[in-house]
């Protein structure tokens, strides 16, 4: 709640300054141009409280914000530079303050509109690199962890197999290899009945089919 406030208040802090100035400095009889160049000075300021809002959620948040509050940055520095311009001109004529207002503007959404897709982009590459890279991590400490604890050579040799298999799996997969998969997390799952059983018998059976579901989705995400 506090942290919420302070940062309302910040804010706040330029809104209040540039108004002071504003009207001290002019009063309200201004030109058209005057208002013009005042009130996208606020839109502007607008656009760099709003872009937290704009950023895109995922691993690098951070680096998407940065990359959002840059050109909004700039946007705003422009449009604040333009305005004291236009505002010391004092022009009659409100035509050349909006003509260069509009296309400031019109130049920042496009790039932050483009920016925003390139974000949204990356982000699902890299949550899709996630997901696949779920498949080798997850499979892979199962299977050490499980063959730490089992005292039968030759239940510990298929597990040690099967975890060479897919812990050298390349990440990227297909729908056919999640496919496989699934079914390899299954059956790693289904080793704990035999497991605490003491029933190596049954723990080679479901070893031989995880070493072999391993290969066929090895060979499955390379075409």
């Amino acid at each position: 709640m506090k942290k919420t406030v302070l940062t309302i208040l910040i804010d706040l802090v330029f809104v209040v300054v540039f108004n002071v100035v504003f009207f001290v400095m002019g009063g309200f009889d201004r030109t058209s141009s005057e208002w013009i160049a005042y009130a996208f000075v606020h839109l502007s300021y607008l656009f760099i409280i709003i872009t937290p809002l704009l950023t895109t959620k995922g691993i690098s948040s951070h680096v998407f914000g940065m990359s959002l509050y840059t050109i909004s940055g700039v946007y705003f520095y422009v449009t604040l530079v333009s305005a004291i311009l236009f505002i010391g001109l004092k022009q009659e004529s409100y035509k050349a303050c909006l003509i260069t207002n509009v296309i400031i503007t019109g130049f920042y959404l496009i790039c932050l509109f483009t920016m925003i897709i390139i974000n949204d982009d990356t982000s699902q590459k890299e949550n899709n690199h996630q997901n696949e890279l779920q498949y080798v991590k997850i499979c892979s400490a199962k299977l050490n962890s499980l063959s730490a604890v089992v005292e039968n050579q030759e239940v510990k040799k298929k597990m040690e197999q099967a975890y060479d298999i897919i812990h050298s799996s390349q990440t990227k997969t297909t729908p056919i290899g999640q496919q496989y998969e699934a079914r390899i997390y299954g059956l790693i799952e289904s080793l704990d009945v035999p497991l605490r059983n003491g029933d190596n018998e049954g723990l080679l059976k479901i070893m031989d089919s995880i070493i072999i579901s391993a290969n066929e989705r090895n060979e499955a995400v390379k075409h």
